[in-house]
Parts: C-alpha cells; sequence; structure tokens
C-alpha cells in the first residue's frame, strides 16, 4: 500500500462535532449491542475524523477489547451493558482541545510501533505524496494560522475536485466532436464516392479516435503539468513571504537595538574640560617651528 495519512481526508468539513462520547458506565471506552451480539468501540482513535488533533499514545484501557460476545452466550454481561449506557462519559472542546485535525509526532509514532508489533498483512511502500512540514508562524497567532491551514486544505480539495470535473467534461465534449465528425466525414465519403469500401471507412475511423484519445491524454498531462508547476508556484511565495516577515522582523529587532545601543553611547560620552596648557604647548611649538632652517620639526 502507498497511501499514507496526508493522501485521505480525514474530516468531513461540513460536520462540526463539539462533544465525543468516550465510554459508557465502568467500560473506558464505547460498548455497543447489535443484532446477534455486542461488541466496542475506542472513540480514542476517531477523534481525528470527528476534527479534533491526535496527540499522543492512547491509554491501554482506551484501546482495550473489553466486550466481545453473542447475546445468548452471556446475558449476564449483556445486562451489564444495557446499564453502563444510563452513566454516559461525554468530553468536549475543554478536554479533547481545539479542532485541527492533525497526527502529532507521538501518535504517528505510536502507529508505527504497533504496525510492526502486530505485523499487519501488507509491506511499507513510497507514499503516492511527500507529506509538506508542519510549520507555525512566528509572526502571526497559532490559531489563526491552524485555521488558514485548514481552509486552504479545504479549497485545494475543492480545486481539485473542480479540476477533475473539468477533465470530464472536456474529455465529453471531445468525445462527441469525434462522433460528430466521425458521422459528418462518413456522410462526406458517402456522397463523393460510394466505391470506398465499408473496410476502409471503419479504418479511417478507427485511425480517427486513436488521434483524438492521443490528444485527450497528452491534454490531461499538460494540465496535470501546469497544476504543479502552480502549486510550487504557490509554495515558493509562501516560502518567500515567510522569509519576507522574519527579514523585516529581525531588522526591525536590530534597528531597536541600534538605537538603544547608541542613546547608552550617548549617555556615556562627556564632553572634555578645556585645557590651558595645551593651549601654552601649541604656541610653544608654534615658536619652535620658526627657529628650524626649513620650518619643520622631526
Amino acid at each position: 500500500m502507498s497511501l499514507t495519512s496526508y493522501d485521505i481526508r480525514w474530516q468531513a468539513y461540513r460536520v462540526n462535532v463539539h462533544s465525543v462520547i468516550m465510554s459508557c458506565g465502568e467500560f473506558h471506552n464505547v460498548p455497543l449491542i447489535g443484532t446477534k451480539g455486542c461488541i466496542n468501540y475506542n472513540p480514542v482513535l476517531s477523534l481525528r475524523q470527528l476534527g479534533f488533533v491526535m496527540n499522543g499514545r492512547p491509554l491501554d484501557a482506551e484501546i482495550a477489547e473489553s466486550v466481545y460476545f453473542e447475546k445468548r452466550s452471556d446475558p449476564a454481561r449483556l445486562e451489564q451493558v444495557g446499564r453502563a449506557w444510563k452513566t454516559i462519559g461525554v468530553k468536549g472542546g475543554a478536554v479533547l482541545g481545539k479542532k485541527f485535525a492533525v497526527a502529532m509526532p507521538n501518535y504517528i509514532d505510536w502507529v508505527r510501533n504497533r504496525v510492526e508489533t502486530l505485523l499487519l498483512p501488507y509491506d511499507r511502500t513510497k507514499p503516492l505524496q511527500e507529506k509538506p512540514p508542519l510549520i507555525l508562524s512566528e509572526n502571526v497567532p497559532a490559531e489563526h494560522y491552524k485555521q488558514a491551514l485548514m481552509e486552504n486544505r479545504r479549497l485545494k480539495e475543492k480545486e481539485q475536485d473542480t479540476q477533475m470535473e473539468l477533465y470530464k467534461a472536456k474529455a465529453d465534449k471531445l468525445n462527441l466532436a469525434h462522433q460528430l465528425k466521425g458521422m459528418q466525414g462518413e456522410d462526406a465519403s458517402r456522397l463523393k464516392s460510394k466505391k470506398r469500401s465499408y473496410e476502409e471507412i471503419e479504418t479511417l475511423l478507427n485511425e480517427e479516435h486513436r488521434e483524438c484519445l492521443r490528444l485527450q491524454k497528452a491534454e490531461a498531462n499538460y494540465q496535470k503539468k501546469i497544476r504543479d508547476l502552480e502549486k510550487q508556484l504557490r509554495d515558493k511565495d509562501v516560502q518567500l513571504k515567510k522569509e519576507v516577515d522574519l527579514r523585516r522582523a529581525s531588522e526591525s529587532q536590530l534597528g531597536g537595538e541600534v538605537v538603544e545601543l547608541r542613546r547608552q553611547l550617548k549617555e556615556k560620552l562627556t564632553p572634555l574640560p578645556e585645557c590651558s596648557e595645551c593651549d601654552l604647548l601649541i604656541d610653544q611649538c608654534k615658536y619652535l617651528k620658526t627657529l628650524i632652517p626649513g620650518g619643520h620639526l622631526s
């Protein structure tokens, strides 16, 4: 499998969940009663789909398989599950934190270690696309930056869906144009010459069809290259804006330090007192200079 967490749309943005049932009665997770038996699920592993942050490794009690049996096999356990639903443990944003559907490094490391421990039946392969690093801005509040990041992801997903619809519409248009052209060519060929055999007409249509498919494929490849280049330009623009903001902040900080150093230097400088002896020495030097031939002092 080449899918990673970055390739999956974890949260439906139209679903806004504020409170989550995390436990029932004495169970650390949520037991469920079905038509044939009972089983439990662990809400702590589904917080990302509900829009919350996966901070770190969950507790063993929160992911334990505590309920799994058929109804007829354990009536007492079934009654215990029913009583547990009378005491529901609900947690909200005050406990789960602010909405931001990402997985932190501690949780990702725990998932990888668990996969290696359980030996899941698939090999790890190269992902479809590299995950960009999560960079929190130093000049913008983290909450605003996270909201902008989520909105950016939503817009990118919407753009991808729109591009796919546009590609399908263009493909349908080309297909219809090809069919129309084929029909027109067939009618024209029948009017111009009835000697052309059916096999020759079919061969000509097949060649035109293959050429049209080749053009469609080439157009799709060019559209993909254009999208990739646009994405690279947007990423570069964001990176340059961050560097400019950092440089401006650094220059502002250095300018403040220079002003402060100038102020301190100005406070430490004191005017030199007037010295009458210095003026006397200068006059004597000028007099001695007139006595020496050539007018130079060595």
